[in-house]
């Protein structure tokens, strides 16, 4: 990891998957955090949720993302370049699920890599006292109730 580089875990939160109410969580090492949440949604939404939101807010630092959802991970690190060359199909042909948040998350992806802003991902399983992750998992579900 690079020295200076923040750390940032992701999480999301749905009270009843699909369609419930639905949270999303970021928590950095330097004790900044944000979180938001929606009506309805889906996990995974919470989860892409909030990694696109704490990409947008660190466009200049570099980063090591934690996320506790392979599906994100994946998504990021694997699966988009080859949906993007299919015209955002599935290796099966069918449409990506949550195709506008893929779109919005590759883009940001894109203009990190652009602008030379370092980002490297880590996965972290969830619910094991890791504590940025256990924080974020906090205000995810809590975001989350305040919906419900």
């Amino acid at each position: 990891m690079v020295e200076g580089t923040l750390t940032i875990a992701c999480d999301g939160s749905c009270l009843s998957n699909p369609d419930g109410p639905t949270g999303w969580a970021w928590v950095a090492s330097d004790g900044r955090s944000d979180h938001g949440g929606l009506a309805s949604g889906t996990n995974n939404i919470g989860e892409l949720l909030a990694l696109i939101n704490a990409l947008q807010a660190h466009p200049n630092n570099d980063l090591h993302i934690q996320l506790d959802s392979q599906y994100v991970l994946n998504s990021v690190t694997k699966w988009i370049p080859g949906w993007k060359r299919k015209n955002w199909k599935t290796a099966a042909g069918k449409p990506v699920a949550n195709v506008e948040l893929m779109k919005e998350l590759d883009s940001l992806v894109a203009e990190r890599k652009a602008a030379g802003v370092a980002t490297t991902w880590e996965w972290v399983k969830g619910h094991n006292n890791h504590p940025l992750n256990e924080a974020a998992d906090k205000l995810a579900g809590d975001a989350a109730r305040r919906y419900a």
